[in-house]
């Protein structure tokens, strides 16, 4: 071979020949996004990448997860050809009959066994499915050729071309997927490759990834550019502008985080003979011009985020001087050595007068601070003190604040005198007489030892301090001082002094304080919490103890002490007996088979009628729909549950049981002794009612899609004695519980008139209101208004907004006598009175028809906001009409004004809601997503776990939550993790992660004692499609028409609204109680409302009397004719109310209420009642 063409071999070798990256096998995807990631580097730095990703295999621990994501996705697109995972080795099986479903409702199911050419294609199936999983854990190199092979399979063995493509997809996204993964995992090596051409060169031959990755990053930790260079020291030390904010190699350098967006890094480095790299001794963060005008220096770190060595803060005096340094804010901050911080920031600080350092640590400031607020502390039962103390005085590092509180109590144990010996005080008979008084047990004189132990623990002593900040211990003493009296002592006889136990509890924490507003702070914290936990229950705290003292026999008993056992054991079938402590309470109930003592009256009283919130509440103006309950009831709902209480309520309950009391008692007008004891007249009675007796309203909001919310008026009724309370109080209370347990009827019935007192001056204004609108009388005034507000200005030809103000006006007053209450509804809470006001909102609500001449003037959002209240009331059928050309007193359907025939068949009922139901919203896309969020409860700052979960249902969009049982466990004595199965439902296009990450998650933050750990992914659960309409909704609510409920069986009630869907098949009673006492499962926790009416499920009637033992009585309990009326009353309007069902974790299944709907069903053979549950512990 001659030299030309030697030379000409080794042109084609090395220029004509070589191979590119689109030569080497890798999908076109994979090749764009290496070209994409590496513009500047050349070919053979890409051809390494490729060739990388060709070799690399995914590691052993991580393999399963995308063979169980590719295995998982086959099951689901060919569940009718395949089984996955039903052998041991985990793989997958060709069907050769129809499945069955167990997962879902299909209906009758008839098995058949598949063709032979079936069976062969799903063998196939199964076996691209094996193959292909086989192939994932093999170099990414060959999953190429497999997925093709896969794919062709497929296709040849007849699969669906649809299918195929599904396949395909899947295989794509997949491949790019796990290549991102792989580039990630070295993005710092390909980007090196990309930076300069002749890198690669030091690399070439590395076959070895992670050796090729080291050597790159030792490359970039070396790197340095003299211009960055700001000045050398004569001791080889010099500050090196990295001019960047983040640093990955200074941060490997020094063992930080090497990042901090508030300024440039700046590092002091030093070379070393016989080293290639410099050395890192300090990283500052440096805004060269702050806002101030001067230079500041953020952060000043060493080594693992410690202070700097003494010997370098020269070279930081240095450029503080020269850099024109104005302030240092460090601080030490993210790190433990914060003595040392200080000392450099002392050393810095006397050197650079005139720069502000705000990590600086002045103690007498700081004792300043705290002072101001321990002055400030005012209470008359404790006290709080706060010393600081810095490495001068406990020899560490730091500042800490030592806190301190003293809390007192002082007994009147009763004793006429006491003495002490041999370690104990005895009582006497007189402070000069000495003999024992033998009635009362002796108290230790010392605090310590086994015998101050025993009566510690007796009295419960230390639960006086366990809810107190800090560690504490408790001491007594006994004094004799002048004080309130127990009830045994003659009242005439004079003030004289007694024995008083007098209790001390003092407590101690220490918190550090880098700055004056921190100590403030901590020591705030530290008085607000003993304020809390002992001075606002210093009476309830003083009274627990007492009454320990007069149960152990250490002090006089009174009235109540000696009366409580005996009451406490009354045998009452219409009051639950509470006691908590020294104070005992009678809570009214539906019998002893109804222990919850939450009831509901049901009827037009059983919660707030739509007319008071459409008419009476304006939410514009009053705030969220909930201030209903203050307005109606005089107070906002407040606690956990939510109660609404104060006087008025309770004192109208009284009055209204009074008057009962009266006219059953006293027919003739003539005031009579009560049968409550012979001394005790109906006054008595009255007052005893008033002063210790509670009528409490609960509210319970459920939240309805689009809807306004349902709002039942639950109430509570208490009557209460205590310590404090007189002989003569105390026999009242006993015989007012005694009369009205045997006439329960009567309290029923003073409930009533008080919820509907309260209600009736809030519905008198929403009927007025009402009645003053769609007369138009409060339209015309406002329409005048507003022409005297807008009129000059919209003349002056420069004000748009004063003309379409007048405009609107013009063409509500030109359209309002052909709208409906809807209508009419909105033209006045959305336009007029706003606009009247001077609060309407013209950037929302401003933009008008100015084209059409027959709706000049129509604000463009009037017919949304038709279609929205529609919604709210539960009438839109999806059609809000045009004005144009439309006749006076035209129907509009779905308003409250649509005419009605006087009369109807059920047959006419039925085809009339039928065409209702008929009728779509073309623009609903209601989406249903599930996510999983585990938390941490703390029960000592927040609630339960129950409650806990009923404050996230609160949270708009929410529709259920559930606690996933399996997952709960203890974290603390006080705290346990929960894993929250959450839904939510969002509608359009709004983005289900920001609602996530914006809405939801911040307010779950907001909960008081709750700490989020994890949160899942989110997952869509209705997928049926976007439009639906209202009859899918129903059917997929109740799976068909209830037959329960009125002439056409409640079905006009059924808006198109969405419910939780019911589970098919409904589960028995049995079913439901069995779930919740193994898994602690409520398979129903969003009740459905129809007509007002909240309930959970329909309920086969039969299932309550063939129950073992049976949930009915076995007789009504009421007289024939009382009977036969309520039964008339129950087929002429329907029921009013559901069955509840409370079900126990005791394993127990009772029937609170409802019992004679139960009875009244089966008499008129209706086949199911609806049942709201209520889940609890004991039932």
């Amino acid at each position: 071979m001659d030299i030309s063409t030697g030379s000409w071999f080794q042109y084609l070798r090395e220029e004509v020949l070589t191979e590119g990256l689109r030569d080497i096998g890798l999908s076109e995807n994979i090749v764009d996004f290496i070209e994409n990631a590496m513009p500047n580097a050349p070919e053979k730095s890409k051809m390494y990448a490729g060739n990388q990703w060709k070799k690399f295999d995914l590691n052993r621990g991580y393999v399963s997860r995308p063979q169980e994501f590719w295995v998982n996705f086959m099951g689901e697109n060919f569940e009718d050809q395949i089984q996955v995972n039903t052998v041991p080795d985990g793989g997958t099986v060709a069907r050769t009959i129809t499945p069955y479903r167990v997962d879902r409702d299909v209906g009758p199911q008839k098995r058949e066994q598949y063709d032979e050419e079936t069976i062969k294609q799903n063998k196939m199936i199964a076996f691209v499915v094996q193959n292909v999983k086989a192939a994932i854990a093999k170099p990414c190199g060959t999953w190429r050729k497999s997925f093709m092979k896969a794919l062709k399979s497929l296709s040849k063995s007849g699969v669906p071309s649809e299918k195929v493509e599904a396949v395909k997809e899947f295989l794509k996204e997949f491949n790019i997927s796990e290549f991102r993964r792989f580039w990630n995992s070295y993005d710092e090596l390909f980007s090196w490759l990309n930076d300069e051409p002749t890198n690669y060169e030091m690399i070439k031959g590395e076959d070895d990834l992670s050796s090729a990755y080291d050597i790159a990053k030792e490359d970039l930790l070396n790197r340095e550019d003299p211009e960055q260079v700001i000045h050398q020291f004569d001791d080889g030390f010099y500050w090196y502008n990295l001019n960047v904010s983040n640093c990955a190699a200074e941060g490997e350098r020094m063992g930080h985080c090497g990042g901090d967006t508030r300024g440039v890094l700046v590092s002091l480095r030093k070379r070393h003979k016989g080293r290639k790299a410099s050395s890192s001794y300090i990283t500052m963060t440096w805004e060269s011009e702050s806002y101030s005008g001067g230079g500041t220096l953020y952060q000043i770190k060493g080594r693992n985020n410690d202070a700097p060595g003494e010997e370098m803060w020269d070279h930081i005096d240095w450029f503080i001087k020269n850099a024109k340094i104005t302030s240092v804010e460090e601080a030490g901050e993210h790190s433990n050595d914060s003595y040392g911080f200080q000392e450099m920031n002392d050393y810095l600080s006397t050197r650079n007068r005139d720069v502000n350092f705000t990590g600086q640590i002045d103690e007498a400031a700081i004792q300043e601070a705290v002072d101001e607020v321990v002055n400030d502390y005012e209470a008359e039962n404790s006290s709080i003190y706060g010393e600081v103390n810095g490495p001068d005085d406990h020899g560490g590092e730091g500042v800490y604040v030592y806190m301190s509180a003293e809390c007192n109590i002082q007994i009147d144990l009763g004793w006429k005198g006491f003495r002490a010996g041999n370690n104990e005080f005895h009582a006497t008979f007189g402070p000069d007489d000495g003999t024992p008084d033998e009635r009362f047990e002796t108290i230790p004189q010392n605090t310590w030892g086994t015998t101050a132990r025993d009566f510690t623990s007796e009295v419960n002593l230390e639960e006086l301090g366990y809810d107190l900040p800090g560690e504490g211990e408790v001491e007594w003493d006994i004094r004799m001082l002048t004080g309130a009296r127990p009830g045994e002592y003659d009242p005439d006889e004079p003030d004289v002094p007694t024995a008083h136990l007098e209790v001390s509890i003092r407590t101690m924490e220490q918190e550090g304080a880098d700055n004056e507003d921190d100590a403030a702070q901590n020591m705030r914290y530290f008085g607000e919490s003993v304020k809390e936990n002992f001075e606002d229950v210093y009476e309830e705290l003083k009274e627990k103890l007492r009454s320990e003292l007069a149960e152990g026999g250490y002090a006089a008993k009174t009235p109540f002490d000696r009366e409580k056992q005996g009451m406490s054991e009354m045998d009452l079938d219409s009051w639950k007996i509470w006691q908590d402590g020294p104070r005992l309470e009678f809570w009214f109930r539906r019998g002893k088979k109804h222990d919850n003592a939450v009831l509901n009256s049901g009827g037009d009283i059983g919660s707030i009628p739509g007319t008071i919130k459409m008419w009476g509440f304006d939410e514009s103006r009053e705030g969220h729909m909930d201030g209903l309950y203050r307005k109606i009831f005089g107070s906002r709902a407040e606690g956990r549950p939510y109660r609404v209480e104060n006087d008025d309520l309770s004192r109208n309950m009284a009055r209204n049981l009074g008057k009962l009391y009266s006219a059953a008692e006293t027919p003739s007008g003539d005031q009579q002794s009560l049968p409550l004891g012979d001394k005790y007249k109906a006054a008595a009675a009255r007052l005893a009612l008033a002063k210790d007796s509670r009528f409490i309203i609960m509210p319970e909001t459920t939240l309805k899609h689009e809807q306004y919310p349902a709002m039942l008026l639950n109430w509570k009724y208490e009557i209460g004695v205590g310590s404090k309370s007189s002989p003569e109080e105390v026999e009242v209370v006993k015989n007012i519980v005694h009369y009205f347990n045997a006439r329960p009827d009567m309290v029923e019935e003073a409930a009533a008139q008080t919820i509907r007192s309260a209600l009736a001056n809030v519905s008198a204004l929403a009927d007025a209101t009402k009645s003053d609108v769609m007369s138009g009388t409060w339209v015309q005034n406002a329409i005048r208004a507003i022409d005297s507000q807008y009129t000059a200005r919209a003349a002056s030809g420069s004000d748009e907004w004063a003309e379409r103000s007048i405009m609107i006006a013009k063409w509500i007053k030109e359209n309002f006598d052909q709208m409906g209450e809807v209508e009419k509804w909105v033209a006045w809470y959305k336009f007029l009175k706003p606009l009247k006001e001077g609060y309407f909102q013209h950037a929302r609500d401003g933009d008008i028809e100015m084209d059409d001449n027959a709706n000049l003037g129509r604000p463009e959002s009037f017919n949304r906001h038709v279609k929205d209240q529609m919604k709210k009331i539960g009438t839109f059928s999806g059609t809000v009409r045009d004005y144009a050309g439309v006749p006076a007193q035209e129907p509009i359907r779905g308003t409250l004004g649509e005419p009605q025939a006087l009369s109807e068949s059920v047959e006419q009922q039925i085809e009339r809601i039928d065409e209702l139901l008929r009728e779509s919203d073309d623009s609903y896309d209601l989406r249903i997503y599930n996510i999983k969020i585990g938390c941490v409860i703390d029960r000592d700052n927040g609630g339960s776990e129950t409650e806990t979960a009923t404050e996230i249902r609160g949270i708009e969009a929410i529709t259920t939550v559930r606690p996933v049982a399996a997952s709960k466990r203890a974290v603390t004595a006080t705290s346990e993790y929960v894993l929250y199965d959450i839904k939510f439902e969002l509608l359009g296009s709004r983005s289900r992660v920001e609602y996530r990450d914006e809405f939801l998650l911040p307010r779950m933050r907001e909960i008081k004692g709750l700490k989020l750990l994890t949160v899942s992914s989110i997952h869509r659960i209705n997928r049926k499609g976007t439009i639906r309409t209202v009859r899918e909704v129903m059917e997929e609510a109740w799976g068909g028409v209830s037959n329960f409920g009125g002439q056409a069986g409640s079905l006009g009630a059924i808006r198109n609204t969405y419910r939780k869907t019911r589970p098919t098949p409904t589960p028995t009673l049995q079913g439901v109680l069995e779930d919740w006492v193994e898994a602690g499962v409520q398979i129903y926790d969003m009740p459905s409302e129809t007509n007002n009416m909240a309930y959970h499920s329909m309920v086969p009637v039969q299932e309550f009397f063939d129950h073992d033992p049976p949930l009915v009585s076995r007789e009504f309990r009421a007289p024939k004719d009382a009977y036969d009326g309520l039964y008339q009353n129950f087929i002429k309007s329907g029921p009013q109310a559901p069955v509840y069902v409370a079900v126990g974790k005791n394993g127990r299944i009772k029937v609170t209420g409802g019992e004679d709907i139960l009875w009244f069903a089966k008499q008129a053979g209706l086949e199911e009642v609806p049942v709201f549950y209520s889940y609890q512990r004991q039932a």
